[in-house]
């Protein structure tokens, strides 16, 4: 038993110091001298934004340069938008200048619509998508707006003036404002006038944008009318061939025909006006001249037609002229002048 127990003792021993033995020699292991070290695998990262352009200044101009800002412009002539643009990273970033302007039927609340007709809408654009710069008008695609030319000048290499000519056809609506044009800039607040909005679109969808108006002169023309021929024998009802009368109104109109009495070119007898009437346009059924009143084919005295919402001109080719010759008219040939009235809504 004794021995037992001194052969365990030593086995013990032997352990802590064979232990004690690799501890000192693990910790006392010389590793020597760093003196220099890199690291080379973390990054900085900084994120640049597409920044919002900047409108310095816009205009809207005629031919001559003067601005036409809170002013009636005239039809069948040139004007431009002019806006000089920043954009603070570069002028790379710019992709679209939207010019975007509607009549706003006396509603200033009102918004761009392009389904309410070439005479009332227009939609210019400036696209910058490719590397190209191109002038493109999207509305109105019926000739009642007419796209003119692009300049472009380059201030620095981000910022640029962008010019766009147009030219308003005849039957651009007729806007005369409130009676007294406002000249706040970047504000609509004269109804009944032309509102446009300049819309800038940067990378990453940024948009900047002003608004403003412009009001529109009355314009109509009477552009042709046929001459209407009718015979026949006393006692018959002589009809003439439909005729066409084309017209061009930029706003609510009326068109009324008198005739004088018919002389014979020989001036032998007379027909007079009330054996002679018409139908055309919007009276479907003919009758005859009272002798005081004109016939309204469009309108009546205290009524207007609809304007055109589209077209350059507006073609009426009904108009049926009829006389009925009275018994005992000599024969010959019978004229008299046609006075067609066009008028248009002061409103």
């Amino acid at each position: 038993m004794e021995k037992k127990v001194i052969l365990v003792a030593f086995m013990l021993i032997l352990s802590l110091i064979i232990s004690g033995q690799y501890l000192i020699t693990h910790v006392s292991a010389d590793i020597g001298n760093i003196s220099e070290t890199w690291h080379n695998t973390s990054t900085l990262t900084i994120k640049v934004y597409h920044a919002p352009a900047v409108i310095n200044w816009y205009d809207l101009q005629n031919s001559a340069g003067a601005s036409q800002l809170n002013k009636q412009i005239d039809v069948n002539q040139q004007y431009c938008f002019i806006i000089n643009v920043t954009c603070p990273n570069n002028w790379t970033e710019i992709e679209y200048i939207n010019i975007t302007a509607w009549y706003d039927y006396g509603n200033e609340s009102s918004n761009y619509n392009d389904t309410k007709g070439g005479n009332v809408n227009f939609f210019l654009q400036y696209k910058n998508t490719t590397g190209t710069a191109e002038y493109n008008m999207l509305w109105p695609t019926g000739g009642e707006v007419v796209k003119g030319s692009m300049e472009e000048e380059v201030v620095n290499e981000s910022c640029h003036n962008i010019t766009l000519w147009f030219t308003p056809k005849y039957q651009f609506r007729y806007a005369p404002g409130d009676g007294s044009w406002d000249t706040t800039k970047n504000a609509t607040n004269d109804p009944r006038s032309w509102n446009f909005k300049i819309e800038v679109v940067t990378e990453g969808g940024n948009v900047t944008w002003v608004k403003d108006e412009f009001g529109v002169y009355h314009y109509c023309e009477i552009v042709s009318v046929g001459d209407p021929y009718a015979s026949g024998l006393p006692g018959e009802n002589a009809t003439a061939d439909p005729i066409t009368l084309i017209h061009r109104a930029n706003a609510n109109f009326s068109i009324s025909v008198d005739i004088d009495d018919l002389q014979e070119q020989n001036g032998y007898d007379t027909i007079p006006e009330t054996a002679c009437g018409l139908k055309g346009g919007d009276k479907t059924s003919a009758s005859n001249f009272d002798g005081v009143n004109p016939i309204y084919i469009y309108g009546s005295p205290s009524s207007y037609h609809d304007h055109d919402l589209n077209g350059t001109q507006h073609t009426t080719s009904d108009i049926v002229f009829h006389c009925n010759i009275p018994y005992g008219t000599l024969a010959g040939t019978y004229t008299s002048n046609v006075y067609y009235h066009l008028v248009l809504d002061p409103s």
